[in-house]
């Protein structure tokens, strides 16, 4: 996926202030609330230039009077996909014009009639599809004269502004209020002209008076005040600032409204995550990067808010979405409260972000993303509004990503229907939305998720589902217990706000991928708690995991199944379209496999099929490992035999092998010699220093090297040595070698006898004393010649899997 980190495509000066640094992860407790004195100030600075720039009459939100008709033209035309955005924008504004506007019922009726509880009913979440529907309207009333589409955005801003209040728990104060604020604001920017001096009244004291309420909550009212980094902000704060811009002159707080919203998002910048996302999981990122990519496009003409693109928070973010995926896009990521697909869009806001960064990849996506976006109506407008056809599109190439701040590791064998992913979960177990769920790991072969996370959970209607301070962990869905990780002496992990786990070790290669999570503040006492993952591309997932305690400890290995599995002792059968997987217990030898039944308090099970299953053990030291083999429904299957140990030094000795090739894999505890095992002494294994170290044999021949934290390797192909650690991986092909570099090296690197060093533009690279390489491909090979045949041959096979898909979606 594109990176915009220390990009020198983009430059970081601004002329109006500096923008502050980001903050990952920090809490919401050490956020700065946006006071009254704050707005002051901010208003002497900016005010004076609003009051010369914004004009008295016309449109200022998203586009200036002058604009509109070249963007009504370019909206119309017929380039790329616009006639297909436009064709279903028309349909859904025909759908509404056919049936009166909704009607105002009380959260008891809504209770009643749904079955919620009314602790859930009083957020009056309806009303924010009430506000799509203007978004959308108020768009489709600029493209054409249809006289049903502005009668119905007139009615349905007149009924809604009669509503008694946009959201009665917390009244006025939260996403009913959002929505509907800043759908009133676009509706009044674009379409004033549609309401007699009556009804402006109405529009105004109401906005006034609900608005007034908003921006309350913002200088410290409600609970998302200083929440910067989660979704109730985003929505609330735009909607401050849609109104603040739209009534500016109108109405005498619309100038603080609106230098509330900017003070916002500045701090929404500064605590962000720098990689793009969020710990709140993809669907509410989705929520919450639709409305602050609208923040953006609606103001930035009068508050110079596009000076957030050059934000490393949103220059990632498409990375974020991308990295995500799960195989053919069909979906997202499972972690925390969430579905297993995007609640908004994510059609427009990688529209955007493609658009903002030229970025194809994001392009790519949008295009392939085989749903239609979701949420509500307000995203096809925002679709056909942000889409720019002139920007290419890519698939994308990358197979492994590493969210660093959220920590959330996603590896695969490609991009298509019939590939797989293995998601792993590491980062806090205590931020808004999340689970106790540190090192978990989720599976999905195709669309079929068999390694499962529970989602949200049936209990979110009550008000302790909320309560993170403790009652939220008695519920199954977010407590350890319903996840794929380690449960230790049967309690969950901790939630105080600093517990979390942390991947302190991720290596991508075209080949192989490993990450290595610290679990050790995730668990209640003092104990070492380690989980090692090392994915062999297409042929194998093995996992080792480690628990060191001063007094013996009972530690459960969980797997989250579907009930339809077959399990047999120590192994696990799970089968789907696109393939099957293979799970083999290897350590303890002998461990078997049983139903887990569950323990918590609150058993508020999401997803009936999900089955537990653990293998348990006990004692001072306890280890786990775990093999996973993915069968893909196109291959013949490969039945793997393997082994894992533990020294009493606590080095891991590993074994794979099928019929065709054997791996042996060596983990050291600290970077140290790595001493192979000697079933193939006459192979003379290279002379490794590394943290891990992996040798393929194929046909009595050492074929792949794969190693972690090395900082000494002598052997074919290459002698090296370097002044830091590095990981890397090689790969014979041929005559020739591929080596791939996780990291800069510097130090001395030999090729071996008969060999040159080339860079993956075939241009020869002297080596030596002091040779320093950049992170990326080299190629080791006997001439010039061998070189491009080699680089060929790997370009042609690739590292991503068959797209268009090998396995259609039925």
């Amino acid at each position: 996926m594109t990176s915009y980190i220390n990009s020198p495509i983009r430059q970081f000066s601004l002329a109006v202030c500096a923008l502050p640094t980001p903050l990952a992860n920090a809490r919401q407790d050490d956020h700065p609330i946006v006071s009254n004195d704050d707005i002051s100030q901010y208003l002497q600075e900016h005010e004076p230039q609003w009051q010369t720039q914004i004009p008295e009459r016309g449109t200022r939100l998203f586009y200036t009077e002058a604009q509109w008709p070249d963007v009504i033209a370019a909206l119309n035309d017929d380039t790329g996909l616009r006639p297909e955005f436009r064709n279903v924008l028309f349909k859904i504004a025909n759908r509404l014009s056919q049936s009166e506007p909704q009607v105002y019922s009380t959260p008891e009726q809504i209770s009643a009639s749904s079955g919620k509880d009314l602790f859930d009913s009083e957020q009056e979440l309806w009303q924010r599809g009430v506000g799509d529907d203007i978004f959308l309207l108020s768009l489709t009333a600029k493209l054409s004269d249809n006289p049903y589409d502005t009668k119905q955005l007139h009615d349905t801003v007149l009924t809604s502004c009669r509503y008694p209040q946009w959201g009665r728990r917390e009244v006025n104060q939260d996403l009913a209020c959002g929505h509907m604020a800043r759908a009133v604001a676009l509706a009044w920017d674009w379409h004033r002209d549609l309401f007699n001096e009556g009804e402006q009244v109405l529009i105004r004291e109401t906005m006034q008076a609900r608005c007034n309420d908003l921006f309350d909550a913002l200088r410290g009212g409600n609970f998302w005040s200083s929440s910067y980094t989660e979704n109730h902000n985003h929505v609330n704060a735009s909607a401050l600032g849609f109104a603040g811009l739209a009534f500016y002159g109108d109405i005498p707080e619309a100038k603080e409204w609106l230098a509330g919203a900017c003070l916002n998002f500045k701090r929404v910048a500064q605590y962000s995550a720098k990689d793009g996302s969020s710990a709140e999981g993809v669907p509410y990122w989705t929520y919450s990067m639709s409305f602050i990519l609208q923040f953006i496009e609606a103001t930035k003409q009068f508050t110079r808010a596009d000076r957030f693109y050059e934000m490393p928070f949103i220059q990632n973010a498409a990375a974020y979405r991308i990295g995500s995926s799960t195989p053919g896009f069909e979906g997202t990521l499972p972690w925390g409260d969430a579905p297993l697909r995007d609640y908004y869009g994510a059609h427009h806001i990688l529209a955007r972000l493609a658009a903002e960064y030229n970025d194809s990849e994001a392009q790519y996506v949008m295009k392939n993303l085989p749903y239609d976006p979701q949420g509500g109506n307000d995203v096809n407008a925002l679709l056909l509004m942000w889409y720019k056809p002139c920007v290419n599109s890519t698939a994308p190439k990358d197979l492994d990503y590493h969210a660093a701040n959220c920590d959330v590791v996603s590896t695969r064998s490609g991009w298509g229907h019939g590939d797989y992913m293995l998601s792993i979960k590491s980062g806090f177990t205590n931020r808004n939305h999340s689970h106790l769920d540190a090192g978990s790991f989720a599976f999905t072969f195709g669309k079929t998720w068999m390694l499962l996370a529970p989602g949200y959970g049936k209990g979110s209607g009550q008000a302790d589902f909320w309560k993170s301070a403790g009652p939220r962990w008695d519920f199954f869905s977010n407590s350890t217990e319903s996840h794929c990780t380690l449960l230790i002496n049967g309690k969950k992990q901790l939630f105080d706000s600093n517990a979390r786990a942390t991947m302190d070790c991720y290596v991508s290669t075209p080949t192989a991928q490993w990450t290595s999570i610290d679990l050790s503040r995730a668990y209640h006492g003092d104990m070492e708690v380690r989980r090692n993952v090392l994915h062999m591309r297409n042929d194998y997932i093995l996992t080792l995991d480690h628990v060191a305690a001063q007094t013996p400890v009972d530690v459960e290995w969980l797997a989250q199944i579907p009930a339809s599995a077959n399990v047999d002792k120590s192994s696990i059968q799970i089968p789907a379209l696109a393939g099957d997987l293979e799970i083999n217990i290897l350590q303890p030898n002998g461990g078997s496999l049983y139903p887990r039944e569950a323990t918590s308090p609150q058993f508020d099970k999401p997803n009936p099929e999900q089955a537990s299953y653990a293998v348990a053990s006990s004692g001072e030291r306890v280890e786990f490992a775990v093999l996973m083999q993915p069968h893909f429904r196109d291959a013949l299957v490969n039945d793997l035999k393997a082994e894992a140990a533990t020294s009493p030094d606590g080095v891991w000795h590993a074994s794979v092998a099928s019929t065709n090739w054997h791996d042996q894999m060596i983990v050291n505890p600290a970077i140290a010699e790595v001493n192979w095992a000697t079933d193939f002494p006459e192979l003379q294994p290279p002379k490794l220093t590394a943290k891990v170290g992996l040798i393929r044999i194929e046909d009595n021949l050492i074929t792949r090297v794969f190693a972690v934290q090395a900082i000494e390797f002598m052997g074919q192909p290459m002698q090296a040595t370097s002044d830091h650690s590095v990981s890397f991986s090689l790969e014979k092909k041929g005559r020739a070698w591929v080596l791939n570099l996780n990291k800069p090296i510097s130090g001395h690197i030999q090729p071996g006898e008969g060999l040159k060093l080339f860079d993956a533009t075939l241009s020869p690279i002297t080596t030596g004393e002091a040779t320093q390489l950049a992170s990326g491909t080299y190629l080791l090979a006997p001439d010039m010649n061998s070189a491009e045949a080699t680089l060929i041959q790997t370009k042609s096979t690739g590292t991503t899997r068959e797209l268009p898909p090998k396995i259609q979606p039925t």
